[in-house]
């Protein structure tokens, strides 16, 4: 709006002086806007002319005048009827090739996906069976769950004839029957909490989508376990967390440079001895400790651990939204570089994934080196890791 005000302006030679500015100024913004601008943006142009022109009646800046915005809202695109909506329409549905490679990789062994493998796959089969905004996953429970169980009741062709006894009248004793012989149905439902704000609900999940739903949340609630528990020793105890790495010794004997490490949860398991030494020296450094033996103990590092809790603790600090949930409940609890393939996770620092996460996986951008100019490599989307060449999808297609 100011630029456009600016060139409508300039066009006559004309200096810009704010208090002169007059209805026949923004009528002139407004077109230069429309000549250089698609419909949509002319109108939002349109409408922030208007409210620079209240700002600056309100504060006494210029006399006051009528101006309205000449733009009408233009139609939203899926609304439209004809070929052209219907060609909008289908440009944002997700590629069916996309969506039959996110099964094929959803439906192989746990041994064979790694961590980021499992939180995209999962997700994205949470938003196929109850379609929510891309964000709103994160914020469930890891009992998010609401499973029914609905006995079928048999008809008469379907039930068993010796579960009947013929009495003399002609009419059938129905005999009782074991319940786990009735043939039942569950109806799972998933209690999303709005990225609108309106708490917690239900959305039911289609009856063909149920072993999909639960094979997802029982990989999210397995591999979020960990720092749940983290979380919970935290919050019902002020010892130092006993997480699986902590080494077994008393809180005030002082500990080597290795076991310091091992107890603020830095697992080396995959990297190599110089990778470990290096990674363990970064971490030292990172949170004040000499590069040394018997610098620190236990109750030491206690006191680090906790200062260097996320915001909000014992809460996940969301941006949006007025979700409460504590880490010690959430389904996508995590710690610190648990997707990384280059770097240790380590397992007293707390960390939850958000939607650029799960965007970054699905279609990866494209980053370059400030530096040098150069594109980065190795940045490969969950298709591309899995051998699926020239395959995207984004977070909002579910829905």
């Amino acid at each position: 709006a100011i630029r456009a005000l600016e060139a409508a302006i300039t066009k006559r030679s004309e200096q810009i002086v704010i208090s002169k500015l007059l209805p026949r100024d923004f009528d002139q913004a407004a077109q230069e806007a429309k000549a250089n601008m698609g419909e949509g943006s002319a109108y939002q142009a349109g409408m922030k002319l208007n409210f620079m022109r209240n700002f600056l009646i309100d504060h006494k800046m210029i006399k006051p005048f009528e101006w309205k915005n000449p733009f009408s809202k233009p139609k939203d695109k899926k609304d439209l009827t004809g070929d052209v909506g219907q060609e909008y329409r289908e440009s944002k549905m997700p590629d069916e090739n996309s969506i039959m490679a996110m099964a094929a990789i959803f439906a192989k062994k746990d041994s064979e996906l790694t961590p980021r493998d499992i939180f995209t796959t999962s997700t994205f089969s949470l938003m196929m069976s109850a379609p929510e905004r891309g964000s709103e996953p994160l914020y469930l429970r890891s009992d998010c769950l609401d499973v029914h169980i609905i006995n079928k009741p048999q008809n008469d062709t379907e039930r068993d004839s010796d579960k009947a006894l013929k009495q003399g009248d002609g009419t059938e004793l129905l005999l009782a029957e074991d319940d786990e012989e009735q043939p039942v149905q569950e109806q799972i439902g998933i209690r999303w909490f709005s990225g609108k704000g309106y708490g917690y609900e239900n959305k039911w999940v289609p009856d063909v989508m149920n072993p999909v739903i639960k094979a997802a949340i029982k990989r999210l609630k397995k591999q979020s376990k960990q720092a749940r528990e983290f979380a919970k020793m935290l919050e019902e105890s002020d010892d130092f967390p006993r997480h699986p790495l902590c080494p077994r010794v008393d809180e005030d004997k002082l500990l080597t440079k290795a076991q310091a490490v091992a107890a603020l949860g830095l697992d080396t398991s995959l990297l190599t001895q110089k990778q470990a030494r290096i990674s363990g020296n970064q971490l030292l450094r990172k949170v004040g400790i000499a590069i040394a033996d018997y610098a620190v103990t236990l109750r030491d590092l206690n006191k680090i651990v906790r200062a260097r809790l996320p915001e909000g603790w014992p809460y996940i600090p969301f941006k949006k939204g007025k979700v409460k949930l504590k880490w010690s409940d959430a389904l996508y609890a995590g710690f610190a570089n648990q997707f990384s393939a280059s770097k240790g996770t380590i397992y007293t620092e707390l960390w939850i994934p958000n939607i650029t996460t799960l965007n970054e996986d699905l279609k990866p951008s494209i980053k370059q080196n400030r530096s040098t100019g150069e594109i980065a490599a190795g940045n490969l989307s969950i298709f591309a890791r899995h051998g699926y060449k020239g395959l995207e999808l984004r977070s909002h297609q579910p829905r």
